[in-house]
């Protein structure tokens, strides 16, 4: 019947902080499912309006993936975060879309993963991940154009060598 916040930490000042209830709440009389709820506001004047969507994939099979939490953070990571909470968390869809909206306009480095553990970190041994390298920056216009695609792989795969050419004695082509 109701829903009680408590936060912990201070707030940080001019930030916006989007609460994402996902499926959590249902109405109480036919439990229909009020899916993808969010409570956003501000601790300054304005709201931040800056967005990142996309799909996330397969890298070998080519073919979606859903249920993915993408991970944005403002600066490069030498190896996985496990220690590390990101600026910003969003997830996919069952169809591998995703949009993660109230972004501070700027650059991110993505992270992504299939959290099967529900821990909101990339246990890089067992769950199938991606790591954008190169920082995407967030976008301020709707245009439904601007779509990004996160590749995510599996640590696990056996990989098999189909053609292999020797450049010369430095330099192999696999």
């Amino acid at each position: 019947k109701e829903i009680k916040i408590k936060i912990n930490e201070k707030l940080k000042s001019n930030t916006t902080y989007t609460l994402n209830f996902g499926s959590c709440i249902k109405d109480i009389t036919e439990n229909n499912i009020f899916q993808d709820f969010k409570y956003i506001f501000s601790t300054g004047s304005y709201l931040d309006s800056s967005f990142y969507k996309g799909l996330t994939i397969d890298a070998l099979s080519k073919k979606t993936i859903g249920n993915v939490k993408i991970f944005l953070f403002e600066k490069v990571i030498d190896s996985f975060p496990s220690n590390t909470n990101p600026k910003y968390l969003g997830f996919s869809n069952a169809k591998g879309k995703f949009k993660i909206d109230n972004i501070k306009k700027g650059d991110y480095f993505v992270y992504a993963c299939i959290d099967k553990n529900s821990n909101n970190k990339i246990d890089k041994l067992t769950e199938k991940l991606a790591v954008k390298y190169t920082p995407i920056s967030t976008k301020i216009t709707s245009d439904s154009s601007l779509n990004d695609t996160i590749n995510l792989f599996d640590n696990e795969v056996d990989l098999k060598i189909i053609n292999e050419t020797y450049i010369h004695p430095a330099k192999v082509i696999l």
